[in-house]
């Protein structure tokens, strides 16, 4: 049984990144601070990172290979690919320059379609 331990915190929260990062160890904090938090809109190979909503650790962190309607495929190395339900993680996103502009042209495309 997941237990959600934030939602009535973040249900009231004007930034829900800031709300996360204060509840976290601060080990996980530094990894997560220059990451943005994502829940709807996820592309094929952003770098993510997933925090447990019931624990609070970063459980996986990997690239997205597939993205479905509750789910996402995330390839932890060469030879492990792991699929999560994106109800049950908060959900960070390393966007580097380069992806950061394949980005922007996925959305692009996709608002055109």
């Amino acid at each position: 049984m997941d237990i959600e331990l934030l939602r009535p915190i973040l249900d009231s929260a004007k930034n829900k990144k800031d709300a996360i990062l204060f509840f976290v160890d601060e080990t996980i904090k530094q990894t997560l601070q220059d990451l943005y938090l994502e829940e709807t809109h996820f592309y094929i190979h952003d770098i993510v990172y997933a925090v447990s909503k019931s624990t609070l650790d970063i459980d996986i962190i990997g690239r997205v290979l597939i993205v479905e309607d509750e789910r996402l495929g995330i390839k932890k190395n060469k030879y492990s690919t792991v699929y999560i339900e994106k109800d049950n993680y908060y959900l960070f996103i390393k966007c580097s320059k380069k992806v950061s502009h394949q980005r922007e042209m996925l959305e692009k495309l996709l608002s055109q379609l």
